[in-house]
C-alpha cells in the first residue's frame, strides 16, 4: 500500500497514464526501475513507510550490514 500511495502521489502514475500511447509509458516505467537502486525507493518512500520497516528492506537488499 505504501509503494502505491508514495508513486501515487509523487505524480509519476499520472505520468505514466498520460503517455500517448501505452507502449511509451511500459518504456518509461521499465526504465525507471532498471535505474533505481534500492536506496533511491526508500528514500523516495520516506514518510510512506515505517523507519523499521525501510531498515529491514534495506538490510535485506544487501544496502545495509546484517
Amino acid at each position: 500500500m505504501a509503494f502505491v500511495e508514495c508513486f501515487r502521489a509523487s505524480g509519476f502514475a499520472a505520468r505514466l497514464l498520460r503517455a500517448p500511447q501505452l507502449e511509451d509509458a511500459l518504456a518509461e516505467l521499465v526504465a525507471a526501475q532498471e535505474a533505481a537502486t534500492a536506496a533511491q525507493l526508500m528514500a523516495e518512500m520516506d514518510g510512506f513507510v515505517d523507519a523499521r520497516t525501510a531498515e529491514y528492506f534495506m538490510r535485506e537488499s544487501g544496502c545495509l550490514p546484517p
